[in-house]
């Protein structure tokens, strides 16, 4: 082949190769824009994440106590010293006939004996009927823990109904107490079951339609689960800070509490 043609020949295969990397990084480019914009419309789409919702606030922590279940000293002023219960600042819904309430029991706590939960329907008349009451061993049980009833229908939520909580700690008594009672602290509040609108449950969905209390037992079971996934902290993290929530308010150190699996059923009604 003369040199002439070998010249035209390469610099035809230098043209193609040149044209196709073009094509592809002007196809790349518009793929990347195409996929930004994607991403910002996406972004726009979603609301910022907000659970202050309706309904009577509930009450998240330091509620009510008869006596001081703090045992290891009862002069210091521990502002971590008390139950949290895991919930908004006002009424929490769910879509569980049988939903999960969570709450912080303190590391001080040495008497613990048990944490009961008491669930009573709110009727138009603002009038209450107990529902059950449960109470759990919870022994030497520190740290976030859930309290799920039993799947019988005597504990079923009714859906559109509205209902109130309470959770209490029990603390028994020191023997050189002059007391008869046992020490208790609870937290309480009200919950509401709606119906579900979710395909596929999981906690990014439910956190996308307010849907509280199956939102952090969603993400809580993840996290017991698999307690090193740093993108499972902090999204736990992100939720107990949501506005609505604020539970880093209430006790800066919650969203550092370690989640314990917990508790046995003691007995029933």
């Amino acid at each position: 082949m003369r040199t002439q043609d070998k010249l035209i020949s390469i610099f035809y295969c230098f043209s193609i190769a040149m044209t196709w990397s073009t094509t592809n990084l002007f196809l790349y480019s518009k793929l990347v824009q195409a996929q930004s914009i994607n991403s910002i419309l996406l972004a726009k789409s979603r609301k910022p994440l907000d659970f202050s919702g309706t309904g009577r606030p509930n009450n998240q922590g330091g509620g009510g106590s008869r006596g001081i279940c703090n045992h290891t000293d009862k002069n210091q002023n521990n502002s971590s010293d008390f139950p949290v219960a895991l919930v908004p600042q006002k009424m929490g819904l769910t879509v569980s006939e049988y939903p999960t309430f969570w709450v912080y029991i303190p590391q001080s706590y040495k008497n613990l004996q048990r944490v009961e939960l008491s669930v009573n329907l709110f009727d138009k008349k603002e009038e209450t009927k107990r529902v059950f009451g449960i109470s759990y061993q919870a022994k030497n049980i520190h740290g976030i823990v859930s309290l799920t009833p039993p799947k019988n229908k005597k504990y079923a939520l009714e859906e559109g109904k509205i209902y109130t909580w309470y959770i209490t700690l029990v603390c028994s008594k020191e023997a050189n107490e002059q007391v008869n009672y046992d020490y208790i602290e609870d937290t309480y509040g009200s919950i509401k079951r709606v119906s579900s609108s979710v395909s596929s449950p999981n906690y990014e969905d439910f956190i996308r339609d307010q849907i509280w209390h199956d939102a952090v037992t969603d993400l809580g079971k993840r996290l017991l689960d698999n307690p090193g996934n740093q993108q499972l902290q902090n999204e736990w993290k992100n939720l107990l800070k949501t506005k609505g929530v604020e539970l880093d308010l209430v006790l800066k150190s919650i969203t550092e509490q370690p989640l314990v699996s917990c508790c046995e059923i003691e007995s029933s009604d």
